[in-house]
């Protein structure tokens, strides 16, 4: 078997009928031979999420202690917020509490 990542994808693909909304389908390929698809492209951190975080509520308090009131402070308060929440949300999901059922 001898066939190229392009050529196996194209005849798992390949649909042997249009439908409909199918007019714009081949405008832009899905995969470019040589170069790798967004979708196979995996971001690897060097810091864990927790830190991460923590480093950015951080970074992010100290710059908005900075700004004058209005809606940028405003919008990076918001982005804060979040931040935080997140922060409690993964500490609940990765808590030693939470047990998968036992069967």
């Amino acid at each position: 078997m001898n066939q190229s990542c392009f050529e196996m994808l194209a005849s798992i693909t390949a649909r042997p009928l249009a439908s409909i909304g199918d007019e714009n389908a081949s405008g832009a390929p899905a995969f470019f031979p040589g170069k790798e698809c967004a979708m196979c492209i995996r971001q690897r951190f060097k810091k864990p999420f927790q830190e991460r975080l923590s480093d950015f509520i951080a970074d992010a308090s100290a710059k908005a202690g900075s700004l004058p009131d209005g809606r940028e402070r405003d919008d990076l308060l918001n982005k804060i917020d979040t931040a935080h929440a997140a922060a409690n949300l993964y500490k609940w999901a990765n808590s030693p509490g939470l047990q998968s059922p036992k069967k």
